[in-house]
């Protein structure tokens, strides 16, 4: 499940891949992440960060947000981590709405 801001939300691998898709339309997208901390308990990890997104548009322009991230992810049997849910809040106003 994914929680981006000013949008819906985006739970099942279909509508994830589609969000992803999306984002990646115009072909170039800068993310950056800064992880603060990072929680571990039972399993559960939980991260919090900062992240800035350069998005160029199909149409050519190119978009900028900011704000935080957050995740859940759950230690599985084999050693891998699946994300639970996944989320960010944008420190700035709405970006265009999903059509």
């Amino acid at each position: 499940m994914i929680l981006p801001p000013h949008q819906r939300l985006t739970p099942g691998v279909m509508a994830i891949r589609e969000l992803h898709r999306w984002l990646r339309q115009g072909g170039e997208s800068h993310l950056n992440i800064e992880v603060t901390r990072i929680i571990e308990s039972s399993g559960l990890v939980e991260v919090l960060g900062n992240y800035t997104i350069h998005n160029r548009l199909p149409n050519g322009n190119t978009i900028m947000d900011r704000g935080k991230e957050f995740a859940a992810l759950q230690h599985q049997p084999n050693g891998e981590y699946r994300f639970l849910v996944q989320g960010w809040s944008s420190d700035l106003p709405p970006m265009p709405v999903l059509s």
